[in-house]
């Protein structure tokens, strides 16, 4: 599936009026994508974050090939890979969200529910699964706010958490709280093309042109170097409706 990307505004007026609501944790500098540190948890490619590594620690690890394949966009090979990981482990939870994942991707949704619950029944704090869920359809309810801010008491540097809890906050038009999450599922994964461009979003609709701006440009760059689920050109078309009232907004 891809990420549960929000969508930008269509009509500039009515998201450039000046307003006197700031959010309290507003980045006010963009950060720097050359600085992003090698070990950063990231949101895949094709909406969850680098699964955990349940493994044993044996020096090779059965799930690097197919996080590779995924993460390179090579769906058809990850999923064989990833079902002959779950035939030998039926439990595995990263396995399983990672087919959860791709059933979402071909539009199977009933299919992809029953791999992330699955995933749950293994693991119930499995973040990936949890986001997974959360970006289905109808699911938001199921899954919950409380629960997902329970999980992040105990987890707080979990992207994928973060990244769904602003997605069900952003449902709900809350955007001050969802640019709140948005921004720390971008602090947990700083190259990450999606989490970028949801928090350029919430920024939009919380009219702060500038920012937004700069955070649509940094989704764009980022979606340069792995694959995005959100539409570039739709993001760039608003990146160019947004640049005449963000005068340098567009440069890092």
């Amino acid at each position: 599936m891809p990420p549960t990307v929000l969508a930008a505004p269509a009509n500039p007026e009515a998201v450039t009026a000046p307003s006197t609501q700031t959010p309290r944790n507003a980045p006010t500098t963009p950060p720097d994508p050359k600085r992003v540190p090698n070990n950063a948890t990231a949101i895949d490619a094709t909406d969850a974050p680098i699964f955990r590594r349940h493994a044993p620690d044996t020096g090779t690890n059965p799930l690097d090939r197919p996080h590779a394949l995924l993460q390179a966009g090579r769906f058809d090979e990850a999923e064989q890979a990833y079902r002959a990981i779950v035939h030998t482990d039926p439990h595995n939870p990263d396995a399983l969200t990672a087919l959860g994942l791709l059933a979402a991707r071909r539009g199977e949704m009933e299919r992809a529910a029953a791999l992330y619950g699955r995933a749950l029944i293994a693991d119930p704090r499995h973040g990936p699964a949890l986001a997974g869920l959360t970006g289905l359809q109808g699911e938001h309810e199921a899954i919950g706010e409380s629960r997902l801010k329970a999980l992040l008491t105990g987890d707080p540097g979990n992207a994928a958490l973060h990244f769904a809890l602003g997605n069900l906050l952003a449902g709900q038009q809350r955007w001050g709280e969802a640019q709140q999450a948005f921004f720390a599922a971008h602090s947990a994964a700083p190259d990450n093309p999606d989490a970028l461009y949801n928090l350029a979003v919430a920024l939009d609709r919380l009219h702060r042109p500038p920012l937004a701006a700069r955070y649509y440009r940094l989704a764009l760059d980022a979606a340069h170097e792995r694959p995005a689920g959100f539409d570039t050109r739709l993001a760039q078309a608003r990146l160019e409706a947004l640049a005449p009232t963000a005068p340098g907004a567009a440069t890092p």
